[in-house]
Order: structure tokens, then sequence, then C-alpha cells
């Protein structure tokens, strides 16, 4: 088996192009194991049952099933894509911290997995500041990098702007200008290179509001929760603290995109995915996973959300063919350039009831 992969867009743009394009065993696995659902031998049973009730070569059965122990040793969920190349089982793996649907299939090579991670888990910074830290995290996939810590941003003054007279308040007034300014300087450096969506603040109340009012705007609209933690944590430490944060910040961006949608939206699966297919809609909101919302596509690829008169489609006068939206969703975004929501529990009740578990925001509404 071959070295597992992170996941990004590059992967999954290199992995459409590198791997075939039917016979492709594609298994979505959660392996982690601390979760109640594999103790003891559950994992390797459930697993097996999966596999059994496809039609593929055992070899791909069983390089799955002989990975899954080393795969509880390195990560939580592992993607697995999987096929025979004369008589020699070729695979791809992507290792991702986070818990996905488990998902096993055999034919076309399934990517929404690696979709789904990346749109339900936006890239957040962190910026944990008090009395004496000054520390930036980036948060990507359920994993914590430290990038930046006070040793890094705070340099003695040595451009001579403060003589040897000046009195040791002056000394620290400056100093503490200084450091604020490089932090912030770090902080939009960063957002300009990793493009992060959210930023959390973290540490003492009075820190995190001293470094707001020196923010700028464009960081100021970015800040989607705070938190307190110790200064000196370590990154799983402040990792764990920011989980109810995330939550929430999660939670919060959902019910904003729904008051949008009641506001000026698009609702309704047929209306939503006849404006999405007329390159209208530039956000789709979908209910739970999308395996639960029935679709029709014909033959030439149009979309309709319902069964067309006599299984004709009126577009193109073919006929249609019944399926899930999650598999209709690689196409739709490759063709319309979608930004796709997945809404779980209270949000996705919401729009299921009252917009009828699909919805949308135009280009010039998703702006505003």
């Amino acid at each position: 088996m071959l070295e597992s992969q992170k996941l990004d867009q590059e992967t999954i743009k290199a992995l459409t192009l590198e791997l075939p394009k039917t016979e492709v065993l594609t298994a979505v696995c959660h392996v982690n194991p601390g979760s109640q659902v594999n103790q003891g031998a559950a994992l390797r049973i459930r697993i097996k049952n999966a596999l059994h009730q496809l039609e593929l070569p055992d070899a791909l059965k069983n390089a799955v099933m002989d990975d899954l122990s080393l795969a509880q040793t390195q990560t939580r969920t592992r993607v697995y894509y999987l096929w025979d190349e004369h008589g020699h089982v070729k695979s791809r793996m992507i290792d991702v911290q986070l818990e996905l649907p488990e998902v096993v299939r055999f034919g076309l090579p399934d990517f929404e997995p690696l979709h789904f991670a990346l749109e339900t888990n936006p890239v957040t910074a962190i910026v944990l500041v008090d009395r004496e830290w000054r520390r930036l995290f980036t948060v990507n996939l359920g994993e914590i990098h430290e990038l930046l810590n006070s040793e890094d941003t705070l340099e003695n003054d040595k451009s001579g702007v403060l003589g040897r007279d000046t009195d040791k308040s002056q000394r620290e007034q400056h100093d503490d200008q200084v450091f604020w300014r490089k932090l912030i300087e770090q902080i939009i450096h960063l957002h300009q290179a990793v493009g992060f969506t959210q930023l959390l603040l973290a540490g003492t109340p009075e820190a995190r509001s001293s470094l707001f009012e020196q923010m700028p705007l464009v960081l100021q609209q970015l800040v989607a929760g705070e938190f307190i933690v110790l200064g000196d944590a370590t990154p799983a430490d402040v990792l764990e603290a920011a989980q109810m944060t995330l939550a929430l910040a999660t939670y919060n961006t959902g019910t904003t995109l729904l008051e949008k949608v009641l506001g000026y939206g698009m609702k309704g699966a047929e209306t939503t995915l006849t404006a999405v297919q007329e390159g209208q809609i530039y956000e789709l909101l979908v209910s739970g996973d999308a395996f639960d919302i029935p679709v029709w596509r014909d033959a030439q690829g149009y979309i309709f959300a319902t069964y067309p008169a006599q299984g004709i489609s009126p577009l193109t006068g073919l006929g249609v063919e019944g399926m899930v939206l999650r598999d209709a969703l690689p196409e739709l975004r490759e063709r319309f350039g979608l930004k796709v929501h997945f809404l779980h529990g209270e949000l996705a009740k919401r729009l299921e009831t009252e917009m009828g578990g699909l919805a949308g925001l135009a280009h010039y509404q998703a702006v505003k």
C-alpha cells in the first residue's frame, strides 16, 4: 500500500486525472479506535460486511482489510481508492482527522467524500493572546498547526527611535505597540496566503478585546467567536478548548445562510436545481449529506427534481435515470462552480420544513 496523502483541492484534482474511470473501489472507513462503534472486532466486521455486498475482486477487499489495523494507529478516517492493474493492486489513500460518513462503492471513483470534508470544515485561524503570549494557529480538517508564537514576532527595539534615557513605561508601551502591529501583520499575511474563512480569538478577555480593537475591519469581519485558554496551552489543548466555539461558528454560519435564503433566495428542489443549471446559483444549501434527495438525470446531464412525464426529459427528449443528489453534485460543481453547504441537525430540519430540503443563493445575493 502507498503512503497516505493529505487532503486539499489539489489532491482531488490529481486523483481525478490519475485514477481509472471505472472498476475502482472507494472505501471511506471510520477507523478511530476511540470510537464506541469500533470497539473490539466491530470495525473489521462492519467493513468486511460492507465489502462483501459488492461484486469486486477479492484482492481489493483483502487490501482494505489488511490495512485497517495500521490505519487505526494513524488517523480517524481513511479513504481508500483501489483498483486492479494487470493483476496488481494499485491504491491511493487519504487520511482525515475527522469522522466522515462511511461509504463503500465499486465503479466510478467517488470523490464526493473528499469534497464533503473540505466544504464542511472551513480553514480556521486562531489567535491566542494574553499578557505574555501571542500565538497563531490554523485548524484544517480536524488538525491544528502552530505557525507563530511571541518569540517569532517580538524583536528588541533596534531602530534607535527610543533613546537610552527613555523610561521603562514608555519602552514597554512602545514594545507593546510593536508587538500588536507585528501580530496583525502576520494575521493579514496568513489570510492572504491561506485564505482562512473564519477567525477565532482565544486567551484572556482583556487581551482579546485589545486585539480586536486594533484589527482592521477586514479581519474584524472574519471573527466568528472567542474562548478562554491558557497562553502556554499545547496545540492539542487549544484545539480541544476551541471545539464548542467551532461548533457554534458552524451553526451561526448555517443560520445566517438560512436567513438569507428566507429573505431573497431560491427555495425548493425544482426551483433551485433549475436555477443552478441556468448558472444563477453560487451557493447551494443541502439537507444532510444529500443521500436522501432523489433526482433524475438525462443522457446529456440535465438534472430534474421530479420524475418527468413518461420518463422523458422535456429539454432533450431523452430518457432519464434516477439517482440521489449526492451523486449529481460532483458534475454540478464542475459545470457551474457551486459552493455547497451541508446542513445538519436543527438547521437541516428548518431547510426541509421551510424550504423543501434544497435552497440556493444567486451570485449577487451570496456576496451581500
